[in-house]
């Protein structure tokens, strides 16, 4: 009996279910492929965790208000990818959060980066890091690269369905409606793109992930954005920004500093239904 055209494994991490799909013959070469990338999750998980107590970014919001710590290249860079978004985003993607309080000062600023010396402290007592918004994305840019170094020609990477990541052949892959996970709305062709679905509120969620950082107390509009973009990373980093900004502002960002760079879809409720709009192609 032939073997399927095609490998796949599955493992949770990150609080979601990472699969691995690699196109081919499912032979030795591609299981061990796929095993090695769920490791590899494993591993970014590990470090990015703000639970576990042996994780670096653990260690960092422990200390890092007392004294300043060295970090490791890889989490350096990180900060810097999330520095630089936190700053072209007007400061609507931010992975600082507070210690249970709600302070509108606490902001990426609060984060001291030393590039010099590689490492970082935080000036105000209450603030630590979340990776929420971009660690699914990174950990599958990462898995990208580690899989072509294997010789991989094409592969699907996905986490649940917040986050996708293609190479090789195109992939169609669906998205589904924010209030029903049940439900697909829309298909997308995915070609070495990433693609992240961010929503305010999923079905029985009453606080919502997402907040507006420069109007914290303002509640955030009940709506979904997905953007496929290069990366997953950037994908991800774009979901979370614009949902945060609401749809006007999203919509004259993206004008402003995103078109030709990814494509954004806008998700509303419409007499309970979802309403669709791709702020990229100018239809409804």
């Amino acid at each position: 009996m032939p073997n399927p055209a095609f490998t796949y494994r599955a493992r949770p991490a990150m609080n979601t279910l990472f699969e691995i799909i690699i196109t081919g013959e499912d032979c030795e070469d591609n299981v061990a492929a796929a095993y090695m990338a769920l490791d590899e999750i494993d591993r970014i998980e590990k470090m990015l965790s703000r639970f576990d107590p042996s994780s670096e970014v653990f260690r960092i919001n422990r200390r890092a208000r007392f004294f300043s710590m060295l970090v490791s290249h890889e989490l350096f860079a990180i900060l810097e990818t999330c520095h630089s978004a936190y700053q072209r985003t007007q400061g609507y993607f931010d992975i600082t959060a507070s210690r249970g309080v709600s302070d509108a000062k606490i902001n990426f600023e609060n984060v001291v980066m030393d590039a010099l010396r590689r490492r970082v402290s935080f000036n105000h007592p209450d603030v630590q890091l979340d990776f929420g918004a971009i660690g699914k994305g990174y950990a599958l840019d990462v898995v990208a690269d580690l899989l072509r170094d294997y010789g991989v020609k094409n592969s699907l990477l996905s986490a649940a369905t917040s986050s996708v990541l293609t190479f090789g052949e195109p992939a169609v892959v669906g998205i589904r409606d924010p209030w029903n996970k049940d439900k697909g709305i829309e298909t997308v062709s995915l070609y070495n793109q990433g693609l992240s679905s961010s929503a305010t509120f999923h079905p029985g969620q009453k606080i919502s992930d997402i907040i507006n950082p420069h109007e914290r107390d303002l509640p955030i509009e009940d709506a979904g954005c997905s953007v496929i973009g290069i990366t997953a990373a950037e994908a991800e980093i774009f979901s979370t920004a614009l949902l945060s900004m609401g749809k006007e502002k999203a919509k004259k960002f993206y004008a402003e500093n995103l078109r030709g760079e990814c494509e954004v879809l806008w998700i509303e409720k419409k007499n309970r239904a979802p309403r669709l709009e791709w702020f990229s192609r100018n239809e409804q």
